[in-house]
């Protein structure tokens, strides 16, 4: 099998396993009928677990695992390392400090924007730390010595902070934050979500050229016409 075809299988997958998602479950549900029961307008059981609860977590499962998908080609070609991620530059650890920050002091329960936002302030300090810090013309070892230490420092305030939790409850939300949890969400997530996930992958889309030719190294893509500061 080629590569095209194997890009296209996994094309073609998606929708498929996304209509199971909604379907499968510990209550099944039949998709005709509860597409039917939503296009009517009539509420039904099928109807309500459908836009209440399996929609909202389907969607977001696709829009998240794009954005990472994205993202870890973006840095892989950045970082010219096949097993480069968002963690190692400490970006993901800042952002989960903001998140268990707020469910510490139990501020997410006053208002659910609270909680994203605050992963996002965190996830923007990150990368302002890592500009400051690597200097205005950064190096591929001095961006990866800073998003290191950044890293492990991240890692021992969570640290802190799970020993520190004020009840077991709210050391269970915080746990299953950080795994990825995307169950109880609803529709007015996802359209929070969305605007900034797409601005995000089409921003790094919009640089594939660069970081094609920046995975053959900086002189390289210099060589090539493409200037670096334009894309730092």
């Amino acid at each position: 099998m080629t590569r095209k075809h194997s890009i296209l299988l996994l094309i073609l997958s998606l929708p498929i396993l996304a209509c199971l998602s909604m379907i499968v479950g510990s209550v099944p549900l039949s998709l005709t009928k509860a597409l039917g029961d939503i296009i009517s307008n009539t509420e039904s059981i099928e109807s309500l677990i459908m836009l209440e609860v399996r929609l909202p977590r389907t969607l977001l499962a696709v829009l998240i695992g794009s954005a990472l998908g994205i993202s870890g080609a973006a840095l892989q070609g950045l970082l010219r390392n096949p097993l480069a991620s968002p963690d190692l530059l400490g970006i993901s650890q800042t952002a989960s400090l903001g998140a268990v920050v707020t469910l510490y002091f139990g501020l997410a329960a006053s208002a659910w924007i609270i909680l994203p936002l605050s992963a996002m302030t965190g996830a923007f300090c990150a990368v302002l730390l890592i500009m400051v810090l690597a200097g205005k013309t950064p190096g591929l070892f001095s961006i990866i010595l800073v998003g290191i230490a950044l890293n492990a420092m991240m890692n021992a305030l969570i640290a802190v902070a799970l020993n520190m939790a004020p009840n077991p409850y709210a050391l269970q939300e915080i746990y299953f934050w950080m795994l990825g949890a995307i169950s109880n969400r609803s529709l007015q997530e996802v359209g929070f979500a969305f605007p900034f996930l797409a601005i995000g992958m089409g921003l790094i889309y919009s640089t594939r050229h660069y970081l094609n030719a920046l995975s053959l190294g900086d002189n390289t893509a210099q060589s090539l016409g493409f200037d670096k500061r334009k894309y730092t």
